[in-house]
């Protein structure tokens, strides 16, 4: 799991880098084009896989899914259900749907608990509405790096928020986290963007209706479909968003043959 998240961080610089080369070099010199990508796959390989790729701090699998036992004990309590917000609260961010979420899932008395282990700038005014009547919700703060990859499968939902205005500009990268994780998401946010898109198209999670409440219910009852999920989104991170899958994107790309008909599509 560790080593999915690393090929997450990865995948971002990779796609950087290979894009500003794609973007640079507009004329119909193909070969230089190839040679510039090329370049890129191998700073990767040199500089930057070595900083990814270090050792686990957990001896065995099963040292592993102890310390996600523990840490999900540690973050959502007793909570059958549990759902996590990992990463920054900005101006792009809105987190009070889904306070208001918790609240109606303890109104009806849905074991769902919730965490927000955030920050940025729009982190601590957000989270100064919860109160202590709150009591399915949960602050953490920072995890390591070691940390991180038990935080992030120790939830069974991961919470993604965009605010209207935002679509087509930021994409949340925790999006991508979750699905490398293997693990569904909660999305609210316009949806007219692409995170929406993918989420109905590949069935990645749930979008806010209004009734998530509802749906978060059946999962309590049908632990089966919730496991499904995760299955999915852990499926399509490798087929569409890796590292590998993106890098032969990239390439089909800008070495196709520059007809009118590919122009086309």
């Amino acid at each position: 799991l560790t080593a999915e998240i690393l090929d997450f961080k990865a995948n971002f610089v990779d796609n950087f880098v290979g894009i500003s080369f794609i973007i640079w070099c507009t004329d119909d010199k193909e070969r230089r084009v190839i040679n510039l990508v090329q370049f890129a796959n191998d700073f990767s390989e040199i500089f930057l896989a070595p900083r990814f790729k270090r050792k686990s701090s957990f001896d065995t699998q099963r040292d592993f899914k102890f310390f996600v036992r523990k840490t999900r004990k540690q973050l959502f309590g007793d909570a059958k259900l549990c759902l996590l917000y990992s990463g920054t609260v900005g101006h792009a961010h809105d987190i009070t749907p889904f306070i208001e979420l918790a609240r109606e899932c303890r109104r009806r008395e849905l074991s769902v608990g919730f965490c927000f282990a955030g920050y940025g700038n729009r982190f601590k005014a957000q989270t100064a509405r919860i109160t202590a009547e709150d009591s399915n919700i949960t602050i953490a703060g920072f995890a390591s790096e070691e940390e991180l990859a038990a935080r992030l499968a120790a939830a069974d939902f991961h919470l993604i928020s965009l605010c209207e205005g935002w679509e087509g500009i930021v994409v949340p990268s925790k999006f991508f986290a979750s699905l490398a994780m293997g693990r569904p998401v909660i999305y609210s946010g316009p949806i007219n963007g692409c995170i929406a898109e993918w989420i109905q198209t590949h069935g990645l999670g749930l979008i806010d209706n209004g009734k998530l409440h509802d749906a978060l219910g059946q999962f309590l009852s049908h632990r089966e479909i919730l496991k499904e999920l995760g299955k999915t989104a852990h499926s399509t991170y490798y087929s569409l968003f890796s590292k590998t899958s993106q890098r032969q994107f990239w390439l089909k790309c800008i070495t196709m043959d520059e007809s009118h008909e590919h122009r086309q599509d």
